[in-house]
């Protein structure tokens, strides 16, 4: 099941690349799965990203679903998995 990508978001918000935080917390996603066989709690995405609160890397996983470049699942433990794109994709 993939993160349900609320009605305001537009065909260009979804075309766009990523920022360059949600770019880093990909990045950090990539390496740590492969790293651990596992993806990493939101608490780990926040000390990578030195931010205090979830609700910051919450936005971001939003932004990386609408782009369709990780599915999330918001209500389940490590419920991110990221989607392998072709080279070049952003």
């Amino acid at each position: 099941m993939r993160c349900a990508v609320p009605s305001w978001v537009t065909p260009a918000s979804v075309t766009r690349p990523p920022t360059p935080q949600q770019y880093r917390l990909l990045r950090f996603l990539r390496a740590y799965a492969s790293t651990n066989g596992r993806p990493p709690t939101q608490r780990e995405m926040c000390r990578h990203m030195r931010v205090a609160s979830m609700n910051a890397v919450r936005a971001h996983l939003l932004g990386l679903a609408k782009r369709g470049l990780i599915e999330w699942q918001p209500d389940v433990a490590r419920g991110v998995r990221v989607v392998r794109r072709p080279e070049g994709a952003f």
